[in-house]
């Protein structure tokens, strides 16, 4: 019969995640949680604490079957919840506690982005250690996800996209600058006005896509070889001196998340100029939610979005035209907006818990003076373009 048992829980609208509210930040974020110790027996700990950790598993090619890949801490909160060691009575005990986590912390909607590559996760972490020795340290290992949630703006929604070829073509483009994730369908319109007889377009073609650029450096000294079944690890530590991985982990995937739109032009057997001009080419592009990571910025890691546009001439000499219309891709907090968000709190004021009022969500936002600038809703972005020609 075991003497006790631990297990770790947190206290959030949804089991096991943790929703962040507002962009990535230094702003650490506050959870809440409970430990239940149920103890069969009199027992004395010595040591209790919880952590939240998270990890990222990095593999590698190597010559060496017996290592695959590299463990990297990339953050670890502890908390002690005993000052001394303590006397627990058979029974069930209740321990609440609360950690400061750090807002800059990748979501784990799609953590797995190069799949041979990367992937991430977070784990709350209990651990009891008992005085005396006749009884056994336990650990529990609770795994998180983690959701980041914006608020979406309340005005100024859309953004102009402009972009042109001297003496050729004129191109403006009206596309939203926030995408909830659980939005089916992208509205875009577009206006053209080619400036000579030449450049008459023959197609357009709309796609979204979905940037993903990587750059982990594997220099941090927490990193840890991950055994993989069947191997013993005095094998492995032989073999590691010799079989590293690479000191920083790269890439860069650019990756479709919509069906394709293709509009051919009415008028270009008769040699008109005014599609697009008079009157703007409207459509809509659905997304595929089953492939779609939210934005981030990280410090490794980078996930933006954007609006491809290809315009393909007439003229089968005439290069094609691409233009791409960034935008921020975001979970909407669903919630009752929180009445501290629209004026800034008095003093040291803390924010109240946003969500249930009967404690059911716990996660509370530690924004305690100032709004960070997210919550502003002043549309500061300057009109940009980009344009590439392909070969």
């Amino acid at each position: 019969m075991n003497t006790y048992t631990l297990e770790g829980a947190l206290n959030t609208n949804e089991p096991d995640t943790i929703e962040l509210l507002g962009a990535p930040n230094a702003i650490a974020h506050s959870i809440t949680g409970t430990l239940r110790l149920t103890v069969n027996r009199p027992l004395q700990l010595k040591q209790l604490n919880v952590s939240f950790v998270g990890e990222v598993y990095v593999s590698h090619s190597t010559s060496v079957a017996s290592l695959s890949s590299y463990r990297v801490n990339t953050c670890r909160v502890e908390k002690e919840l005993l000052r001394e060691p303590t006397q627990f009575q058979p029974g069930e005990h209740l321990l609440p506690f609360e950690l400061s986590i750090p807002g800059d912390v990748a979501s784990t909607v799609g953590n797995r982005l190069r799949s041979d590559t990367l992937l991430w996760e977070y784990l709350l972490i209990s651990t009891a250690t008992p005085s005396g020795l006749f009884h056994r340290r336990k650990v529990h290992s609770l795994p998180v996800q983690v959701k980041r949630l914006l608020v979406q703006p309340s005005h100024q929604e859309h953004t102009r996209f402009g972009s042109k070829r001297p003496d050729a073509i004129e191109c403006s483009i009206l596309a939203p600058k926030f995408v909830n994730t659980k939005e089916p369908r992208i509205p875009v319109r577009i206006n053209m006005h080619p400036l000579n007889m030449t450049y008459i377009v023959k197609e357009i073609l709309v796609r979204v896509v979905q940037l993903e650029k990587i750059e982990f450096d594997l220099s941090n000294p927490g990193a840890l070889p991950v055994w993989p079944p069947g191997f013993e690890g005095e094998q492995i530590v032989l073999s590691s001196a010799r079989e590293k991985p690479p000191p920083v982990i790269k890439g860069e995937t650019s990756k479709d998340i919509s069906s394709l739109v293709s509009i051919q032009n009415p008028n270009q057997e008769t040699s008109m100029a005014d599609w697009g001009r008079e009157q703007p080419i409207e459509l809509e592009v659905d997304l595929l939610t089953k492939n779609i990571q939210p934005s981030e910025t990280l410090d490794w890691l980078q996930v933006s979005h954007a609006i491809r546009i290809t315009i393909i001439f007439s003229v089968p000499t005439i290069k094609q035209m691409i233009i791409m219309a960034p935008f921020q891709l975001g979970r909407v907090l669903e919630a009752p907006l929180p009445a501290w968000i629209d004026q800034t709190p008095p003093g040291d004021l803390r924010p109240p818990v946003y969500g249930s009022d009967e404690g059911l969500s716990m996660l509370l936002d530690s924004n305690t003076n100032d709004l960070p600038p997210e919550y502003e809703f002043e549309d500061n972005t300057p009109q940009s373009s980009t344009e590439k020609n392909d070969l």
